[in-house]
């Protein structure tokens, strides 16, 4: 386990040290198994080279009853395909890690992600949409099914602003509403 995370470290450096965007974002998130309200903030990494997709994020949430912290760290690779269509599609798959509640060892998880994404030109931005299941290892590791759609907006030729909605479902079932900002190099 200490040789995947060295590995996913690894990964996420090489990608942060040369990335084509950097991307912040700020989601207020309900949290439909709790009822509970928090806020997320996500950092974004992406590169391309030769055709493959690689990114990096890491994500942290505080609820607003003071339930605690909850981090995440997953490196993706994927790849853009043209399937004759007038959108491409976008398959991935992710490694992760979940920091838990507060860091707390035995609430700690690794697990995987496996996705679609597409994107549309709609007036002067871009939709993208895409869907993602978690893959666990163990069977007692929660599940989750992910929706997301995000609208970005060029705000200079190297800034845009984007609206995100992604909704969670099964064991970790939430709701994301935010605005982020990305950045090209």
């Amino acid at each position: 386990m200490k040789k995947l995370l060295i590995a996913l470290q690894v990964m996420l450096t090489s990608i942060s040290a040369t990335a084509q965007t950097v991307g912040l974002d700020v989601d207020r998130v309900y949290n439909r198994q709790y009822k509970i309200y928090g806020d997320a903030q996500w950092l974004r990494v992406n590169h391309t080279v030769d055709g493959i997709n690689y990114g990096a994020l890491s994500r942290t949430t505080k609820y607003d009853t003071g339930l605690g912290l909850w981090n995440n760290l997953e490196g993706s690779v994927g790849k853009t395909f043209d399937i004759g269509l007038p959108f491409k599609i976008s398959p991935f798959v992710a490694a992760g890690y979940d920091g838990g509640r507060n860091g707390a060892v035995n609430s700690a998880l690794w697990y995987g992600r496996v996705g679609v994404g597409t994107g549309f030109n709609v007036g002067p931005g871009r939709l993208n949409i895409g869907v993602n299941t978690r893959v666990n290892n163990k069977q007692s590791n929660p599940n989750q099914d992910i929706v997301s759609m995000v609208y970005s907006v060029p705000v200079t030729e190297k800034l845009s602003v984007s609206l995100r909605v992604i909704n969670s479902y099964q064991t970790i079932a939430e709701d994301y509403r935010g605005i982020g900002l990305t950045y090209k190099f």
